[in-house]
């Protein structure tokens, strides 16, 4: 089953009042599975009703048939159907209820309940353990300073030497672990601001990371507003210690990150007239992007 999920801010209702949520378009038999066990008798009823509505504006507008569509709050404390195929077109006549972050496809019922009820931290260490790819290990390569670097462990741990040759040899190094074992290395000459600096550099790291590799902008997107924690008793600062007790620096930064990503994109999105102009014009399955 696939389900596209788009990150708005819903304010149709009032606009002084914001709420992460979900634009969720389904088949029939996606929703019957993945929205109406939420629903009330009367609700499924007006989605149905709707559907019928959407089935033809869909028609209307070339797009391919995906007529029932949803508002989803994050808590669920709402679950709103509409009637429409897409938010951006025509028929909302200049004005948008929704800014549009990114999209997602979910497939599975489980990952789409899960996906709209995060509430308990995400926690991370291992890379062969879900959300590994938060780790600094995960095989993703950044490009940063004129470079290419294997991970952003190797640009981090490098930038302890910066300008010097230890630096060129981290970023050299064969895999992650030992571009550590290298930066760790206290008889090379660290630089002397590098408490000070350090937040920078993981925070300019993982910047590049995640801009740089679209699937993990949008993993990181799909987080939501849910704690990230890079659970580990190794590290009492990049980490929580193993009992909460550390800083989880880590996470606190991928957090940080999700959040500029997120501004960026509702900074990116401009008047509604650009879709509707792009409606007008394209056919298909449109994804309505920013030239």
């Amino acid at each position: 089953m696939i389900i596209r999920v788009y990150w708005p801010q819903r304010d149709y209702r009032n606009k002084t009042e914001f709420i992460d949520s979900f634009w969720v378009e389904a088949t029939y038999e996606e929703a019957e599975k993945a929205i109406f066990p939420f629903l009330t008798p009367e609700v499924i009823k007006k989605s149905k009703t709707h559907a019928e509505k959407g089935e033809s504006i869909a028609s209307q507008i070339g797009n391919p048939l995906r007529p029932y569509c949803f508002l989803v709050a994050q808590d669920l404390s709402t679950i709103d159907p509409f009637d429409v195929h897409y938010p951006f077109h025509q028929m909302w006549n200049g004005y948008s209820p929704f800014r549009e972050l990114a999209e997602f496809h979910i497939n599975t019922v489980e990952e789409l309940t899960s996906f709209m009820s995060l509430s308990e931290p995400i926690r991370f260490y291992h890379l062969n353990k879900p959300y590994g790819f938060f780790s600094n290990f995960a095989p993703y390569a950044i490009y940063l300073k004129g470079k290419i670097w294997p991970t952003s462990e190797h640009y981090f741990q490098a930038q302890k030497f910066v300008d010097t040759p230890h630096e060129e040899e981290i970023r050299q190094a064969q895999t992650p672990r030992e571009a550590a074992q290298i930066g760790r290395d206290r008889t090379r000459p660290l630089r002397a601001d590098w408490e000070v600096v350090k937040d920078d550099v993981m925070r300019e790291a993982l910047g590049a990371k995640f801009t740089q590799h679209p699937d993990l902008k949008e993993k990181l997107l799909a987080t939501g507003n849910a704690e990230i924690v890079e659970h580990t008793s190794n590290d009492n600062y990049w980490g929580d210690g193993g009992d909460g007790s550390g800083k989880n620096m880590l996470g606190k930064l991928l957090m940080e990150t999700r959040e500029r990503i997120r501004n960026e994109l509702f900074n990116n999105v401009e008047d509604i007239s650009i879709y509707k102009q792009e409606s007008n014009q394209t056919t298909g399955d449109r994804k309505f992007r920013r030239s």
